[in-house]
This record gives C-alpha cells, structure tokens and sequence, in this order.
C-alpha cells in the first residue's frame, strides 16, 4: 500500500486551519485548570526547565522517538516524514497559542 504524506499533509493543514485555534484554546484552558487543580488540591510546583534542561531532556527521549520512527517504516508508512510534520507543526502551533 502507498502512502502519499503530501495527501496528509495538505489534509493536516486544512483541518487545522479551521481547528488548530479551538485546540489551542482548549489546551490552554484544560492545561491553567488542571495546573491549578494540581498545586491547589495536591501541592504540585511548576518549574520552567532551563534550555540546557530542556535539551538533555529531548536528548532521553530521542531513543524512544527513533524507535517508534523506525517501526512505522517496517510497516512501509512514513515514519520519518510524519514525525517531520508533526515537530513542524507543534513549533508553529506553540508558538502561535501557547500562553501558559
């Protein structure tokens, strides 16, 4: 079976143009209330991670990534590409409705 991923792609782009406003909203709303459950109800504490942090972070999970991008290709779909997408949007989209 042949996968076009410009044919998901195009699809991707298109619905989210129409909902990626909606899911933002909604993430940030559902992500402030559910912080707020956590510190208020559970005494959890937020903590912004430092860029250095941050990077040795993705570096522990990058295994875990290549794994699931390596056994999409075994199954002949675009695991590379998908996950290509998928960064690229999540970049955009963070940065276009991310506020908390």
């Amino acid at each position: 079976m042949f996968y076009n991923i410009n044919n998901y792609k195009n699809l991707a782009e298109a619905l989210n143009d129409k909902y990626a406003r909606k899911y933002g909203e909604l993430r940030t709303r559902y992500t402030k209330e559910g912080l707020e459950y956590g510190k208020k109800e559970h005494g959890i504490e937020t903590i912004q991670l430092s860029q250095e942090q941050h990077n040795k972070w993705r570096k522990k999970v990058k295994p875990v990534v290549n794994e699931w991008v390596e056994s999409m290709n075994k199954k002949g779909l675009p695991g590379e590409e998908t996950l290509d997408i998928a960064q690229e949007m999540d970049k955009k989209y963070t940065i276009m409705y991310s506020d908390y």
